[in-house]
């Protein structure tokens, strides 16, 4: 999601079937949202995290800090 939403390429790998029919309809959603494409790198319109601050939390418990820290400015940088 943090990729879609800035406009960035990515890829998503699931192992678990349920979680990819989870995370291909979440991102579909977000995609539906936006009337206007992304332009360079700025979030598209009506995309927002479902819950940017636990996101950060669980990248920390999992020792991915410098991962929590750039989630933490795109989300000031974005208003969420």
């Amino acid at each position: 999601m943090a990729a879609a939403i800035s406009g960035r390429r990515y890829l998503g790998i699931e192992l678990e079937q349920n979680y990819h029919r989870v995370a291909r309809a979440r991102l579909a959603r977000a995609y539906s949202a936006s009337s206007a494409p992304a332009d360079a790198g700025r979030a598209r319109p009506g995309i927002v995290p479902d819950d940017v601050d636990g996101f950060i939390g669980w990248l920390r418990e999992h020792r991915l800090e410098g991962v929590a820290r750039v989630v933490e400015s795109a989300k000031e940088e974005y208003g969420w």
